[in-house]
């Protein structure tokens, strides 16, 4: 898996992504709007490795995550997660980018390549995904992306916005 949209490249992760991946994963900013605990650098090692090497990337009930980089440079800016639904109806994403990151236009560009992706390689009927509505800039981006606010949800305490896109 190799897509790429102007300066944002999506590629699976691969263990020499380990120090960045950390860096934005442990930074408390960055992780208190999201469902994922920090790793250990052992943990997130095997992570890294069973990713660059799961295959096929989109299975059935699982999730899958995969690099968002720099196409010049194909430095780590961030990742996303993938989830075909076990029926493979639909599909969910979820994305998480460096602070530093933030603000340039890669959140909007992977969001599409990584839904053009699962229309194309799935039968899905739609793609969901989920804001904390504390999240102003998430939602915000998931408007730009294409989806549409269907309402809310509360998942272990927290009230999120759900975002459906619907197959073109």
């Amino acid at each position: 898996m190799r897509l790429t949209s102007g300066t944002t490249t999506l590629r699976r992760l691969q263990p020499a992504d380990l120090s960045i991946f950390q860096a934005y994963r442990q930074d408390p900013d960055i992780a208190r709007y999201q469902d994922w605990e920090a790793m250990s650098d052992a943990r997130a090692t095997g992570f890294l490795t069973h990713m660059a090497r799961i295959t096929p990337l989109m299975r059935l009930g699982q999730w899958a995550q995969v690099a968002v980089t720099h196409t010049e440079t194909d430095v780590l800016i961030g990742d996303m997660g993938l989830y075909l639904s076990e029926d493979g109806t639909e599909a969910e994403v979820g994305i998480t980018l460096g602070a530093a990151q933030h603000g340039q236009g890669h959140a909007t560009r992977a969001v599409r390549l990584a839904s053009q992706f699962l229309f194309d390689e799935t039968e899905i009927a739609h793609i969901r995904a989920y804001a904390d509505v504390r999240n102003t800039p998430s939602r915000a981006l998931m408007k730009r992306a294409g989806f549409t606010q269907t309402g809310t949800s509360t998942t272990a305490g927290v009230k999120e916005a759900v975002f459906l896109l619907n197959r073109p």
